[in-house]
């Protein structure tokens, strides 16, 4: 399946990125959501109400990201102005896709999107550093109702 997304992508992704998608491949969409974007109850377990995504859900939002680029092409070429570039691969999403993090192809840096903002990067230096921090935010700041993560 990660193949299949690589090569429907043109791009291949990194090797953290596979081991991340072949240990745990996103989370539950929501039953009878047709456009996809949705997760199911209780499914978005990172900060914000952010979720990571499944290989599927990569190819979709990267799809839908290129396809805004296309329509209103950012006149700046300066990637912290580019609604998208094609090196970058989403990873997480907030649930109607307008905020997001991905990682950089090209650099293997990551960085992160937002509906109205400039894009950011060197968030994090790996995805393994972001898994990192994420650990620590749960430990720190997250806590626990009835066996599920809250924050």
């Amino acid at each position: 399946m990660i193949s299949d997304a690589e090569a429907k992508l043109g791009l291949s992704f990194p090797q953290e990125m596979w081991t991340w998608l072949l240990t745990n491949d996103g989370v539950r969409m929501a039953d009878g959501d047709a456009s996809g974007k949705f997760v199911g109850i209780d499914s978005s377990f990172l900060p914000s109400g952010w979720h990571l995504l499944s290989v599927e859900q990569i190819v979709k939002v990267y799809e839908w990201r290129i396809g805004m680029e296309a329509m209103e092409p950012s006149p700046d070429p300066d990637p912290v102005c580019l609604g998208w570039h094609r090196d970058w691969i989403p990873f997480a999403v907030e649930t109607d896709w307008l905020y997001g993090r991905f990682i950089d192809t090209s650099t293997g840096l990551l960085g992160c999107w937002s509906d109205g903002d400039l894009n950011q990067f060197e968030t994090h230096d790996s995805l393994a550093d972001y898994f990192h921090s994420l650990a620590n935010q749960m430990r720190e700041y997250g806590k626990t109702e009835d066996g599920r993560l809250v924050w």
